[in-house]
Formats: C-alpha cells, sequence, structure tokens
C-alpha cells in the first residue's frame, strides 16, 4: 500500500469523497457533531508490488447515520462515502471490486 494522503477537511453534515485513479479508502478523521470537521485519507493498494486495479463502481442505497452499517463484500473495497445533515440525516458508501 502507499503512504496515505489525506482530503482536505469538510464539514460533516455535507461531506462527500469518491476516489478514483484505482485508490481506496482507508481511514476518516472526524472531529465534533454535524458541524464538527470530516477528512478521509486514501491510498493506492499493491499487491506483490503491483497496483490494484479496480471497476464496478457502485454507490450503496441511503441509510440513517446514526443506524448505519457498511461492509464491503468480498473482492470488494470502500472507495467512496457520502453524508448529508444531522445523526438522522442519509450516508452512502461507494464500493469497487478488485480485477487485477
Amino acid at each position: 500500500m502507499s503512504a496515505p494522503s489525506w482530503s482536505g477537511s469538510q464539514w460533516e453534515s455535507s461531506s462527500y469523497i469518491a476516489v478514483s485513479g484505482n485508490r481506496v479508502l482507508v481511514g476518516r478523521h472526524h472531529v465534533g457533531d454535524r458541524e464538527g470537521t470530516t477528512r478521509y485519507a486514501h491510498a493506492s493498494m499493491s499487491v506483490g508490488g503491483r497496483v490494484v486495479e479496480l471497476a464496478d463502481y457502485w454507490w450503496t442505497d441511503s441509510t440513517m447515520e446514526s443506524n448505519s452499517y457498511s461492509k464491503a463484500a468480498e473482492y470488494e473495497v470502500m472507495v467512496g462515502r457520502t453524508h448529508v445533515g444531522d445523526e438522522n440525516g442519509g450516508t452512502r458508501y461507494q464500493y469497487a471490486r478488485v480485477v487485477g
């Protein structure tokens, strides 16, 4: 895995990230409540020295943040997240399939 890069800070109540270029989300840092800030860490993944390629990007349905749970399926990685509002607002996650 490459060294992570961090996104800039954004308000959690309207946060959005969708990484590209075969990068995956590897961390999230949040301070405060809905008025607080969130930033995301992303990196490229490699296996045997070769950077992993991703395909078939897709978003989950929206779920209430205070009751959210999301997990990548086999051979998938998380590449995006968006949230609107407070803890009762909607959160969606984006995944991609590892293809090479």
